[in-house]
């Protein structure tokens, strides 16, 4: 498609943006071979470098990196290196920070634009290809409010020519996400903090399986898909907060987790063995309390009063058990906030088990008292008995 020698020369960025315009029509017409996917990648390499130096027709040049960036998605990718895949999204970076305010780059699956707004919250947009069901992606600009932000975004299907997530049976569920505050005079650059939020309202779910979900950025430098300095947070609607505390290129990574199914046999056992425990503490209970004569020792009042905990304490557990399902958000964590009924319900268990603990420890210490006592008062009658024998 063209040659391997590309000229770094500035004055050389319209033929540049040439080559890189005849690239695309070429790619729209035909899926290009595995040598081409790799010239492709290392001209865009090329003009990555350019565009960071030169400033003349800089947004003609990004316009037609970002046009012939489509014919990589319609290859093979999986020959390409880690690098080289990496160098896509750094190449999608060095685009989007040479981006003057206010402009943008469309095509229909990547679009690139400069945006500065006043508001702490705005919609990014995004390419056409992009369904429905994951919009609008949203920036929550945090402690950059003000700032000028440019952005990048790649639909889903770009995830074939990026590195593959090192976790088995992971994969991109979400259009790639890039963002760069630009620098301004007097600006702090550390401590950044802002949100993207994913909307993903259809996530495919296998039969059996839970897909987990998990912020993270493409760190250039390994080559990975990493999360640390990225916090994700789940809600109701199906969005996915992306916190983060730096610039890079983000995405959503899903991956199926097991729902582990109930064992029927043990479920069976506990509700008999519940039964036969209930049943006898029960009749234990009604056999003692309604006789007055019973309930006037000290020990039996302990005991009916242990007893009476442990009914309670069964009964709760077994309601809490049969009751309650454990709701979790799509990374597999019980959240609190959808779980309010069963943590009660467990805090009044633990209360009643809690009740039972303490009577054993009352209906015991009453036991060794009594055996010292009785200790002590058969020794006293031995030594009067034997005191009292003549010798």
């Amino acid at each position: 498609m063209l040659g391997r020698e590309v000229p770094l020369d500035k004055s050389m960025v319209k033929d540049m943006s040439q080559r890189l315009n005849t690239i695309a029509e070429e790619g729209a017409k035909v899926n290009p071979a595995p040598r081409d996917v790799r010239e492709i990648v290392e001209t865009l390499k090329s003009c990555r470098h350019l565009i960071k130096d030169s400033t003349p027709d800089k947004g003609d040049l990004g316009a037609s990196m970002i046009k012939s960036m489509e014919v990589l998605k319609k290859s093979e990718s999986n020959f390409l290196t880690k690098e080289e895949k990496t160098e896509i999204t750094k190449i999608l970076e060095t685009v989007s920070k040479s981006m003057s305010e206010g402009t943008s780059i469309r095509t229909s699956s990547i679009t690139v634009q400069s945006v500065k707004s006043s508001d702490a919250r705005v919609s990014i947009k995004t390419p056409e290809t992009v369904p429905d069901t994951d919009l609008p992606i949203t920036l929550e600009f945090g402690n950059q409010k003000g700032r000028n932000i440019n952005t990048a975004v790649m639909d889903e299907s770009y995830k074939t020519t990026l590195p593959i997530p090192k976790s088995p049976n992971t994969t991109i569920g979400s259009p790639i996400v890039s963002l760069n505050f630009m620098a301004e005079t007097g600006a702090a650059k550390d401590d950044i903090n802002f949100s993207l939020v994913f909307q993903q309202k259809k996530v495919p779910s296998p039969p059996g399986y839970t897909m987990k979900r998990e912020c993270v950025y493409l760190n250039t430098t390994t080559q990975e898909w990493q999360s640390d300095g990225c916090t994700t947070t789940l809600q109701k609607d199906k969005t996915c907060t992306c916190t983060c505390t730096h610039t890079t290129s983000f995405a959503v990574l899903l991956s199926p987790t097991e729902v582990s199914e109930t064992d029927v046999a043990q479920e069976i056992v506990s509700h008999v063995m519940f039964g036969i425990n209930l049943t006898f503490l029960t009749l234990t209970f009604c056999l003692i309390a309604p006789f007055k004569i019973h309930r006037k020792k000290h020990m039996v009042l302990i005991q009916l009063n242990l007893i009476f905990a442990l009914i309670l304490a069964n009964i709760s557990f077994t309601t809490l058990s049969l009751s309650t399902t454990i709701r979790v958000d799509e990374s597999g964590n019980p959240l609190l906030s959808l779980n309010a009924g069963c943590v009660a319900g467990v805090l009044i268990t633990q209360y009643f088990f809690l009740s039972a603990l303490c009577w054993m420890g009352c209906t015991a210490w009453t036991f060794f008292t009594k055996i010292v006592n009785a200790v002590k008062t058969s020794e006293r009658k031995i030594t009067t008995c034997f005191t009292s024998v003549p010798h």
